[in-house]
């Protein structure tokens, strides 16, 4: 689907749906999406905010992350399946006692079919690690007074595949040159958390820079060109599906 389109079907759930949910990767508040915020300002509909893969961020940031929204904002981690007592709590607060839709939004990937599948309390929408897996739409009775929408893909990413892959919605094959998007995360990672990702891929107390670390990471985990040299974009390949994955975290 093209960007038009999306934005197409995003201003028809929102048409649709009192409650907006809108669904946003933990590692990524920055991504929180402008156009959501105004369609659903204009709409007259209320926004809730749902973090997911909390699990990849220590609660010192995560409560930072909650803290900093502007909208109300709820954690929930699928894995873990904890937050979700109060995420219904609230929906059933905003809705004031009156039948409501929700609608569920958000980038590719970043836990739409997961959080329904959580709330409805069975597998309602498959879930993938692949990117717009979900199709069409389902609508999820949580409720007597509630019915959930999920929806597939609906934000577009801005544009860029870095961006794309950061946030699993293509694959590290397709990338093109994995590598700087490698070092992206390397220094997204060495920032927050340089420790566990020094443990992760066993590369000592010491490792320097995000180009050092790449070239570490290769050797270590066999990465090599003939004549035993670090193949650079294996390893880069290896790290941003390390990162989809949530193998390595903040």
């Amino acid at each position: 689907m093209k960007k038009k389109g999306y934005f197409t079907q995003l201003r028809k759930i929102v048409g649709a749906c009192s409650i907006i949910i809108e669904v946003i990767d933990a590692r990524f508040p920055e991504y929180k999406s402008r156009a959501i915020e105004k369609l659903v300002r204009q709409a007259g509909r209320k926004h809730l905010v749902v973090l997911s893969k909390v699990d990849l961020l220590s609660r010192k940031r995560m409560n930072s992350v909650i803290t900093s929204m502007k909208v109300p904002c709820l954690a929930f981690s699928a894995k873990k399946r904890t937050g979700k007592a109060k995420m219904l709590k609230v929906l059933h607060t905003m809705a004031h006692g009156r039948d409501v839709k929700v609608g569920v939004v958000g980038f590719p990937n970043v836990g739409k079919s997961s959080l329904v599948n959580y709330l409805a309390g069975r597998r309602a929408a498959r879930v993938s690690p692949r990117a717009g897996h979900t199709r069409g739409v389902q609508w999820i009775r949580l409720s007597e007074k509630i019915l959930l929408m999920d929806s597939a893909g609906v934000i577009p990413i801005p544009e860029g595949k870095g961006r794309l892959a950061l946030h699993a919605a293509i694959a590290p094959e397709d990338v093109g040159d994995p590598v700087p998007i490698a070092y992206q995360i390397l220094r997204k990672l060495m920032s927050k958390n340089k420790g566990r990702l020094l443990r992760y891929y066993d590369l000592g107390e010491k490792a320097g820079n995000e180009e050092d670390i790449l070239e570490k990471i290769a050797v270590r985990r066999g990465k090599l060109r003939r004549g035993g040299f670090p193949n650079i974009d294996d390893a880069a390949k290896l790290v941003i599906r390390d990162w989809q994955k949530g193998n390595i975290r903040i």
